[in-house]
């Protein structure tokens, strides 16, 4: 039985701004054990803030302690690797912030056990490619921000954001996509803000956003455009927000 009011009182912890380099594994001990041997016992912790620290990976099961979690910031660290299970544990994880890390690459399993996440942020890393199996699990996504990567159109395959169907956020902006073909959002019927601005985006497919017929904001500025196809837009009955700006346009299809 835990012996610590702490334990099982605490819901917020905030560590930012510290030394840490990595994920403290102390979280379930108890703070005053009545014996020699050491007592463990979960912390009900809701919320850990984690950034603006030194840590640099995520071991197998790095959250074991803290399996109430549904809010998890790790963004500003060091981490360049995951392990396969790191958020094995966490199957109460609705917000996921690994904002500003030098991640290259997610392991294909990574959020299989973290199924009821609503909320990524995997702004500002490095990551080139992604796994098509990488979100399969993420039913409950609403939001996936990807921006500030170097994703390219040959490393983003056309099932990679299967599974996603409640997602109504996803950002792509300040990547190396250079061609959106028909497959590749096929299945985000739910989707209403799709941000694709500032990447090197010279063609679209006629059908690229066929699919997507509950959006509302597409932002295309910044790219290398030359050319708009009516079909382009055709089923978009509710776009309120269609930005096109800084691009190299020259011709707009009469039909659009």
């Amino acid at each position: 039985m835990c012996s610590s009011d702490l334990a099982s009182s605490l819901s917020t912890l905030n560590l930012s701004h510290n030394h840490l380099i990595e994920v403290p594994t102390e979280f379930g001990r108890t703070f005053h054990s009545e014996s020699s041997s050491s007592t463990y016992c979960a912390f009900t912790l809701t919320s850990l803030d984690l950034s603006h620290n030194a840590i640099r990976k995520l071991d197998q099961n790095a959250f074991a302690n803290v399996r109430k979690l549904s809010k998890l910031i790790l963004s500003d660290n060091y981490i360049d690797e995951l392990e396969d299970d790191a958020f094995g544990e966490l199957g109460q994880l609705k917000s996921l912030n690994l904002t500003s890390n030098r991640l290259v690459a997610l392991p294909p399993s990574i959020f299989k056990g973290a199924s009821e996440l609503s909320e990524i942020y995997l702004t500002n890393n490095s990551i080139s490619a992604l796994s098509p199996q990488v979100f399969s699990s993420l039913q409950q996504l609403l939001l996936l921000d990807l921006s500030k990567n170097l994703l390219s159109t040959q490393w983003i395959k056309e099932n990679v954001f299967s599974g996603l169907i409640r997602l109504i956020v996803l950002k792509l902006s300040y990547n190396q996509l250079s061609f959106i073909d028909a497959s590749l959002f096929s299945q985000l019927t739910s989707l209403q803000a799709l941000y694709l601005n500032n990447n090197r985006i010279e063609r679209l497919d006629p059908l690229a956003f066929a699919s997507l017929t509950n959006l509302h904001v597409l932002d295309l500025s910044r790219n290398l455009l030359t050319f708009i196809d009516g079909k382009q837009f055709s089923n978009s009955y509710i776009l309120k927000q269609l930005s096109l700006d800084h691009n190299r346009i020259r011709t707009i299809d009469s039909d659009s």
